[in-house]
């Protein structure tokens, strides 16, 4: 049994990253990102953060773009899923918490993940195709205003991921 104690009001919760990486639902195979989190008074949360191509709403953004801009918001990810969990353990977020039902039974479930102070068991996923193709995803997706590129090296790695030495033939 956990000794943690887990969230279990609705809210805006001040949060640290402790664990996070990228893995799939055990019953529809659907990728996702999970972040596992503190909040300051020891209570434990994970966020999942859905990586499908399926619209949030009709002619709105995709899940997958959804997940990433709330990456890029809170954490300034630099769209290297290969880098995700040095890029968002340790770090602070916010995250608002909402109250869902499941079975007769209700359930905390982070909503949103935001900038500090702004608006499963698994198995992780290391898929390298998989992460190519989030990657890809997030190269084309416009950076929101005031959200850093990714640093030179990053960027020149997702646009060519094979240097010419590494190419086989």
């Amino acid at each position: 049994m956990s000794h943690y104690q887990y969230v279990k009001n609705p809210g805006r919760y001040d949060v640290t990253v402790k664990g996070a990486g990228i893995a799939r639902s055990k019953n529809k195979d659907t990728p996702y990102v999970f972040l596992e989190c503190e909040t300051d008074s020891g209570e434990r949360i994970t966020a999942e953060r859905w990586l499908t191509e399926s619209e949030v709403e009709a002619g709105k953004k995709t899940q997958r773009q959804r997940t990433i801009n709330e990456l890029r918001m809170a954490f300034g990810f630099n769209d290297d899923f290969h880098t995700l969990k040095e890029q968002v353990v340790g770090k602070r977020c916010s995250i608002t918490v909402e109250m869902q039902e499941y079975n007769g039974k209700e359930y905390a479930k982070v909503a949103w993940v935001n900038a500090l102070g702004g608006g499963f068991a698994r198995a992780e996923l290391n898929d390298d195709d998989f992460i190519a193709q989030l990657n890809a995803t997030a190269a084309r997706l416009p950076r929101p205003a005031g959200v850093p590129a990714p640093p030179e090296a990053v960027a020149r790695r997702l646009a060519d991921p094979f240097k010419d030495e590494e190419v086989p033939f």
